[in-house]
């Protein structure tokens, strides 16, 4: 299916991006796409395929300041909760860097078929189990097997 020397990238972000429909934990946890996109990134940085962008860099700023108030207002109300939002935006910045220099690097291939397994993965689900559009789940999101 994948050849070549970084096919290992190319199965993952398939994977990574086909697994964004399923939620098995809790909502706000860790998901199973959330852990492959994370080694997808760690093996492209790991490579050296970084691409730097401005939008790279500008995100990169903007978590490191809020890393640092966070890490302040923590110390002043000794709660280090605020810590996450930071963590995140870290995250999904990586994460996008790793898949734009995968892409600019190999095409979207992996990463179209990652997103017609998604839809698959999404209609099987809605039409297995459905989704009742009357009932809203506590949090007020959309019922289903997703989020």
């Amino acid at each position: 299916m994948f050849r070549g020397v970084e096919a290992h990238h190319k199965l993952l972000l398939c994977l990574g991006v086909g697994l964004l429909p399923v939620y098995v934990f809790p909502s706000g946890m860790i998901q199973p796409y959330h852990a492959v996109l994370a080694l997808l990134a760690a093996l492209v940085i790991l490579a050296g395929h970084i691409r730097p962008t401005a939008w790279l860099a500008l995100l990169v700023c903007m978590a490191g300041y809020m890393m640092v108030v966070e890490a302040l207002y923590g110390m002043l109300t000794a709660s280090l909760a605020g810590i996450t939002a930071p963590i995140f935006l870290i995250y999904n910045a990586v994460v996008a860097a790793a898949v734009y220099s995968h892409v600019s690097r190999h095409g979207a291939g992996a990463l179209a078929l990652g997103i017609v397994a998604a839809t698959a993965v999404t209609i099987g689900a809605v039409i297995i189990v459905g989704v009742d559009l009357t009932q809203l789940s506590s949090s007020g999101r959309a019922t289903g097997t997703f989020n």
